[in-house]
């Protein structure tokens, strides 16, 4: 059974060929497995994940790790990854169980020799990668660099353009990795027949065409989408002096050191900090709206923004 022309159901639930649905990945109490046209199983084998097929192969996840297989249910390659995509262009992105990402040919061989810290999908001939100082750059299919440019955030090309970002904002580059335009966007989407959507930092909506001029503005005279920014900003100055205080707090208390040294129940972080039962709930509390830490279960976890405010932290 050939794979070309097959194309994903509009509902994700199954893969169509010619109309009519193939192989999809379905999941019972036993586990996830692939049925046919019938309903019948394609193969013995259950996994504990399996997705759809992409040029002929699809990724599974079994109790040995995350690979491919072919229509025959066959492993395409003997390599386990802690993680697999889908194969776009006769690529494929993995994940190793170091955490390192790079791109796969159909064969399961690694189509170039670097690693990075996170990859995606190949897109008309390119794809994003993150390096290992943080910023993304773009490399052709045998893991070449399109450009020498790199940016804080970086999205595929469309229609020989790229969302970029960088210290100022949001803008479109080139096949050469250059900005097209001189202005920054708060947001800006991919262009669609010459034509991109924006969000100014005033927060106007607005139209762009390549040349970065706004030809269309959408929300600049729409006071009920800005008077809410207006209303917050104010609010953000007037208890700007609590914000100061609260945070001085969670450092003074030493609240999210504790979590990260692994007192991460609330009896234990009680324990460690002597805090009063209001006082650790409060600060707790505040630190979870503002995204310093996070609750999974019972246990608490500092996130990036909260790492700062600890005592060794750089």
């Amino acid at each position: 059974m050939g794979f070309a022309g097959t194309y994903i159901s509009r509902d994700f639930s199954h893969h169509l060929k010619d109309g009519e649905p193939r192989f999809a990945p379905v999941k019972d109490k036993t586990g996830w497995f692939f049925i046919d046209l019938n309903g019948d199983e394609v193969y013995e084998k259950k996994y504990i994940e399996a997705f759809g097929f992409y040029e002929g192969l699809a990724a599974v996840k079994d109790e040995d790790g995350c690979y491919h297989i072919n229509p025959k249910g066959e492993s395409a390659y003997p390599e386990r990854y802690e993680w697999v995509g889908n194969f776009q262009e006769e690529r494929c992105v993995v994940r190793d169980k170091e955490g390192n990402y790079f791109h796969i040919n159909c064969n399961g061989m690694k189509v170039y020799n670097e690693i990075y810290k996170y990859a995606g999908d190949f897109k008309y001939g390119s794809a994003v990668v993150y390096l290992d100082n943080g910023f993304a750059t773009h490399i052709d299919q045998n893991g070449n660099r399109v450009h020498e440019h790199q940016y804080i955030e970086l999205m595929p090309y469309h229609k020989g353009f790229a969302v970029a970002r960088d210290e100022k904002g949001y803008f479109h580059v080139n096949r050469h990795g250059k900005a097209i335009y001189n202005d920054r966007f708060k947001c800006a989407e991919p262009f669609y027949n010459g034509q991109a959507f924006a969000r100014t930092f005033d927060d106007e909506l607005v139209v762009i065409n390549e040349f970065g001029e706004r030809i269309i503005y959408i929300g600049s005279k729409m006071k009920e989408r800005t008077s809410p920014l207006h209303r917050m900003l104010l609010s953000d100055r007037l208890v700007g002096y609590w914000h100061t205080q609260i945070t001085y707090c969670l450092v003074r208390s030493e609240i999210l050191d504790f979590i990260a040294e692994g007192h991460d129940t609330y009896d234990s972080l009680k324990r460690a900090s002597k805090l009063p039962h209001r006082s650790i709930s409060m600060l707790l509390d505040v630190a979870k709206v503002w995204g310093m830490i996070r609750k999974d279960g019972e246990r608490y976890c500092v996130q990036r923004e909260g790492l700062l405010l600890l005592k060794n932290s750089s």
